[in-house]
């Protein structure tokens, strides 16, 4: 009797384990058709009319692979070649290994791939060389507030016209190992609902040490040819642990473009200067920033550290395009500007978006320091320096842009009156004093802390700025492999 009891003990044992088991399958077909897994739709060639028909077959969460070819061209003289709006991350065979040159004419947006008012999504493109030969950029998100871009383990190439690779208007994210040959780059930040892009924007508080910002990271870039690493219309952007053997970061002011750029900090990058004529290591024409252990080697035509404001000595300029603006000559005359003090002694001090400018024009001072010539950890002597830039008949940047008001530097001795300090915490002056246009003063790098202290008012220091999480969090995903056991569609 016991043995016949076990024996429907272990019946009914083995049909409970069938069912676990058709539970368990059941459970992982729904996972693996369900958002919580990645598909991997495959192109069958690089040609566009395959990757542009897989990206069409991709949902959210999918990955679009590409396979290895020689170099193929996309192009097109109406709509982009490839375009989308869907989280998914378009990945190639490898760089070097999928070559693709974006031959884009005809009107804009003449972009290779483009990804169009995207809110809400997470892009990655991977694995890819791209080489440009006509068009608006190879790369362009365009409109995209809201969603999060990552761009990497690509080679780009601009070619012989350093032309436009990487385009982002609106997305934060990262752009890392990568190899940018000839490129120009342009970063931006219109938002809906702006009457002249970058509004919002400039409404905002700054970026520093968060997310909020279009980060280069880990990357190389190699110019032989004039390119802009351009940053317009509210643009947040960073640059770190970058090689540069090429002119370095660029932005635009409120003279060329609807608003200046509103923030560019760089930290932990070598740059490498050849010489040839315009050569410079950064240049500000408007926002503000950090940059500090930054190595800035080699020769250049213009400063290690440029900043001016086109507006302090010209009339402004005559855009071709309908969305720009030109405004007056900054002199005390124009409702774009502050015109604070007596019109002879600041001339329209603060003009609007100029350096030290940022929120709501508050004040938000550029601040530099350990940005070296030969080796980090350099004295002043041995320190890349900030260049105040004018020029015209009459000129007005000597009392526009002002050292210890608009900008500060790293100075020999720091007393927490002027310039900016480096040490420890405990080194830090008890005392400091702000400039009375501001109510901001000088700042401290706590190099204990990896810390930057403002003086907020008189005796005060505040905390200011905590580098953001290296590497960027996107950086850190899990590397994107094949899911296993899962049906590919090909097309």
């Amino acid at each position: 009797m016991s043995s016949s009891k076990s024996v429907v003990r272990r019946r009914w044992f083995g049909v409970v384990q069938g069912c676990l088991r058709v539970l368990l399958l059941l459970c992982l077909a729904f996972l693996l058709t369900s958002s919580g897994y990645a598909a991997t739709i495959a192109s069958t060639s690089c040609s566009q009319t395959d990757v542009a028909s897989a990206v069409s077959s991709a949902a959210d969460g999918d990955v679009v692979s590409i396979p290895a070819c020689p170099n193929t061209v996309w192009s097109s003289n109406s709509t982009p070649p490839i375009a989308f709006c869907k989280s998914i991350t378009l990945q190639g065979a490898g760089a070097g290994a999928t070559n693709i040159s974006i031959n884009n004419t005809g009107s804009w947006p003449k972009a290779g791939i483009y990804v169009n008012n995207c809110t809400g999504k997470n892009i990655r493109i991977t694995g890819l060389s791209l080489t440009y030969v006509s068009g608006d950029a190879m790369i362009f998100f365009n409109n995209s507030a809201g969603t999060t871009a990552r761009v990497d383990h690509m080679t780009l190439n601009g070619g012989s016209s350093g032309g436009d690779v990487l385009s982002v208007y609106g997305p934060f994210g990262v752009a890392d190992h990568n190899i940018f040959t000839n490129s120009s780059t342009l970063i931006e930040k219109p938002a809906s609902g702006d009457a002249l892009a970058g509004d919002s924007s400039w409404s905002q508080g700054p970026s520093f040490g968060t997310a909020n910002a279009f980060y280069f990271e880990d990357n190389t870039f190699t110019d032989t040819v004039y390119t802009e690493k351009d940053c317009i219309d509210g643009g947040r952007e960073v640059y770190r642990y970058n090689t540069f053997t090429s002119y370095g970061p660029f932005t635009h002011g409120f003279d060329t473009v609807p608003r200046s750029c509103f923030e560019l900090d760089a930290y932990n990058n070598t740059f490498t200067g050849k010489g040839f004529s315009p050569y410079y290591g950064f240049r500000y024409r408007g926002g503000s920033g950090l940059l500090y252990n930054n190595l800035i080697q080699g020769t250049y035509s213009m400063a290690f550290i440029q900043v001016e404001n086109y507006r302090s000595y010209s009339t402004g300029y005559v855009s071709p395009y309908t969305d720009r603006i030109s405004p007056n000559w900054c002199d005390g005359s124009s409702n774009y500007d502050g015109n604070t003090g007596l019109a002879g002694t600041y001339h329209g001090w603060p003009c609007r978006d100029q350096i030290g400018r940022g929120k709501n024009q508050g004040s938000y001072p550029l601040y530099s320091w350990n940005n070296c010539r030969t080796g980090l950890g350099c004295g002043v002597s041995d320190q890349a320096t900030i260049t105040v830039a004018g020029g015209g008949g009459t000129d007005y940047t000597s009392s526009q842009i002002i050292a210890n008001r608009d900008f500060y530097q790293m100075v020999l001795t720091f007393d927490g009156t002027t310039g900016v300090g480096q040490g420890t915490l405990a080194g830090r002056p008890a005392t400091c004093s702000v400039n009375s246009d501001t109510g901001k003063g000088p700042a401290y790098w706590a190099t204990d802390q990896n810390r930057l202290y403002q003086c907020s008012a008189t005796n005060t220091w505040t905390l200011y700025y905590v580098p953001f999480t290296y590497p960027h969090p996107l950086v850190g995903a899990a590397v994107v492999q094949p899911p296993m056991n899962v049906t590919a569609v090909v097309k």
